[in-house]
């Protein structure tokens, strides 16, 4: 089975070979929101550095709220396949939290992906929603998470601080 880094017996272990054995993680530490308006907005902080030419492990993990139904999608600047695993809220539901819908789609890499809201006692609740992907990197580039209302709502979409990437290169 291939590894990354590709560790041989008596190869020397540094900083960098122990450090691309680990995920690097960029966590969002502003809120940031959008109102009235289905365009996708590319989050500020949310994009890796450059990936190069291999297999990578990425993982979004977003904490939101809103009063409307919420997607999103990766854009890339390099050349990059891969299906992402999405979970998160997939109804919209409202009075209490323990009655919410779950969806678990495989979408394309570049496919947008919708979740559901939810709101509890007539407030936008926080949610939680997770993509992951194996993707194949033949073109090095970055990865940029994009969101946005599904349907216009003059109710506030947040994606809020603490929301983050993780990312590590596989083989």
């Amino acid at each position: 089975m291939a590894t990354y880094p590709d560790i041989e017996v008596g190869d020397p272990i540094d900083d960098d070979t122990l450090n691309a054995m680990q995920y690097s993680t960029i966590i969002k530490s502003a809120n940031q929101t959008i109102v009235s308006s289905t365009t996708f907005q590319d989050d500020s902080e949310l994009v890796t550095p450059t990936l190069d030419a291999g297999k990578w492990s990425v993982w979004l993990d977003l904490l939101s709220s809103g009063g409307t139904p919420f997607k999103v999608e990766w854009t890339n600047t390099g050349t990059m396949t891969g299906n992402r695993r999405c979970v998160g809220p997939g109804s919209t539901e409202t009075d209490t939290l323990s009655n919410v819908n779950a969806q678990w789609p495989d979408r394309g890499f570049a496919t947008d992906n919708v979740y559901g809201y939810r709101t509890e006692s007539g407030s936008p609740a926080q949610y939680w929603i997770s993509e992951h992907s194996i993707i194949t990197v033949t073109v090095a580039g970055a990865i940029q998470a994009r969101w946005g209302q599904n349907a216009s709502s003059a109710v506030t979409t947040t994606v809020h601080s603490g929301s983050f990437w993780k990312f590590k290169r596989v083989v």
